[in-house]
């Protein structure tokens, strides 16, 4: 039992680290239930994690297979078990570190893909920020221009035809 709670307890440990909660602190089982919630989309939805957690040679299962739903009324994407996942700390220490490792770097490179979309819609804003002025500017002085020409146009009828007033 000691070795299991010594796995328990790293695999805990690690997987806080990595961003995935853990309401419930396992006792009887060798299973830890997470939550990918603060995880980035989309692996913060178990079944893309699961196609991910594939790639990067990490077995998991995704919390919807657990969700009873013995007349199928639900959608897998309704499931209120879509943002967990079930892990296993039953086999051997050095496959839980080499998978705390893999699960590092996959959630590491989604992250810095969130990052880098943020960075780039940033800069897309600000680009589309300058562009905004810049039309302002040229709507303001295509603005001032024609106000120029109405006002030389109005000095031009009133010399030809006299004052004129539209007001009473």
């Amino acid at each position: 039992q000691r070795h299991f709670r010594m796995k328990r307890d790293y695999l805990l440990q690690e997987l806080a680290t990595l961003g995935i909660t853990v309401q419930w602190k396992p006792t009887a089982t060798f299973y830890i239930w997470g939550d990918l919630s603060n995880l980035p989309p989309p692996i913060n939805d178990s079944i893309v994690f699961l196609e991910e957690c594939a790639k990067h040679k990490i077995i998991c299962v995704p919390g919807v297979f657990f969700d009873v739903n013995p007349r199928g009324v639900r959608h897998v994407e309704t499931s209120r078990c879509i943002s967990n996942v079930r892990f296993s700390y039953g086999p051997h220490m050095r496959n839980l570190t080499v998978g705390i490792e893999n699960l590092s770097k996959m959630i590491a490179k989604w992250r810095d893909h969130r990052d880098k979309c943020r960075a780039s819609t940033y800069v897309i804003e600000e680009g589309r920020r300058e562009e905004l002025e810049e039309l302002e500017r040229a709507a303001a002085e295509a603005e001032a221009e024609a106000e120029t020409a109405a006002d030389a146009d109005a000095d031009a009828s009133q010399q030809r035809f006299g004052s004129v007033r539209f007001d009473s």
